[in-house]
């Protein structure tokens, strides 16, 4: 049996494994940390359920109503502080858990393992709070969800839009239950797990301690802006530091993302999910008194079954109405573009380690940094001068005759 031809094709959800009824399949991190599903051909019995169920050959979406878009915030100021942006994924969860039911989300395992987990208390998923911008370890997820709807549970489930994908193949028409919300969080690609593990060793070993937590896009500077935040056992912490921010520039380089995150097929309309979250990017442009760069979140009821969520809990939000062209932003809509150096990248991380590409890939080097700021220096000029909206209504506009026609 072979699921795909290149890695390209494989996003990693887990569906095949979870489906297979011989445990013939694992997933199995590759020379670059991300994991692929290995056949046994010794337990498998050529079945088919495994591609059957593999998103790329079988996903189908249909549209159920027009999305529906707000920009939002969460009512509660202390539980928004605590998010990445607006504080959706808090008041979607205390429902559901309300109703009886649990919530599947992102945490950090004690090693900083980025891992998907159930919760069924609001102390347990207080850890799912916040951004972790590393592809999460799903291990058995999809099957417990199962279980869980099999059991008469409610269920909330947020992950990347290609993890909600596989879910939704997984569960098949279970998936339109009214007790499952699909809740995607609009990425820009899922970063290796190894290079993860790597930059805290680093910063471990740079620093001479522990790292005892770590905030990605922490609003310690506002919303606006994105600091890795880093805090370590012996008290000190640091978030502007050229070292703390290594994995961020790395990120945002393109090299260090999945293959099939450059071939994404989740950037358009319909959505799989029932509700999609992402930061509402160009806010200060579009509704200037609405943004306090205290965090914002985009918006989108993808389902009648979302938009009744959203009557039971509007009262715990703050919205304003808004639409597809201002709300979607450029790095939502299209694949990440694929860096060319990402070959010469992880060849050189084979031979060299981390340390060596990130000094010669990333803003840790001087020429980067000039790079990089003269990057914001220009975006901000542009803004004041009011060309970034202008340049961002007129390409939404074809956007969005382009995704609707």
């Amino acid at each position: 049996m072979i699921l795909f031809e290149n890695k390209n094709q494989c996003c990693g959800c887990t569906a095949c494994t979870n489906v297979c009824p011989c445990n013939a399949i694992t997933m199995v991190a590759d020379e670059e940390g991300f994991k692929y599903p290995e056949i046994n051909n010794d337990l498998c019995i050529e079945c088919g359920r495994c591609k059957a169920v593999c998103q790329i050959h079988s996903l189908k979406i249909e549209k159920e109503i027009e999305p529906v878009v707000y920009a939002a915030k969460n009512a509660d100021d202390e539980t928004r502080a605590k998010s990445t942006s607006g504080g959706m994924f808090s008041v979607f969860a205390n429902k559901v858990l309300s109703d009886g039911g649990v919530v599947y989300g992102v945490a950090y395992s004690e090693d900083f393992t980025v891992i998907h987990e159930r919760a069924e208390t609001q102390e347990a998923y207080e850890r799912f709070r916040g951004s972790k911008y590393v592809q999460s370890d799903l291990s058995d997820c999809f099957s417990k969800v199962k279980e869980d709807l099999k059991n008469g549970r409610k269920v909330l489930f947020t992950g990347t839009p290609c993890q909600i994908a596989g879910l939704k193949t997984f569960l098949g028409e279970k998936a339109k239950s009214e007790n499952i919300i699909l809740c995607e969080i609009i990425c820009h690609g899922a970063p290796s797990p190894k290079l993860w593990k790597d930059h805290l060793a680093l910063l471990e070993s740079e620093r001479g301690s522990k790292v005892v937590n770590y905030k990605n896009r922490s609003k310690v500077l506002g919303w606006h802006g994105h600091n890795e935040h880093v805090f370590f056992e012996n008290g000190k912490e640091e978030y502007k530091t050229k070292l703390s921010q290594l994995h961020k520039d790395l990120f945002y380089a393109h090299l260090t993302i999945r293959p099939s995150c450059y071939a994404c097929q989740h950037t358009q309309f319909p959505r799989s999910a029932d509700i999609s979250i992402a930061d509402f990017w160009g806010i200060e442009n579009f509704m200037p008194e609405f943004d306090d760069n205290k965090g914002t979140s985009m918006l989108i009821f993808n389902t009648n079954k979302a938009l009744n969520l959203y009557n039971e809990v509007k009262d715990n939000l703050v919205c304003r109405e808004s639409n597809i062209a201002d709300a979607f932003y450029d790095n939502h809509k299209k694949p990440a573009k694929m860096n060319v150096n990402r070959d010469n990248f992880w060849k050189d991380y084979q031979a060299h380690g981390y340390l060596y590409v990130a000094q010669k890939y990333s803003a840790y080097t001087t020429m980067g940094r000039i790079k990089r700021q003269t990057k914001i220096i220009l975006k901000e000029a542009s803004k004041k001068l009011n060309i970034y909206s202008f340049i961002h209504k007129f390409t939404q506009k074809k956007y969005q005759k382009d995704t609707y026609k």
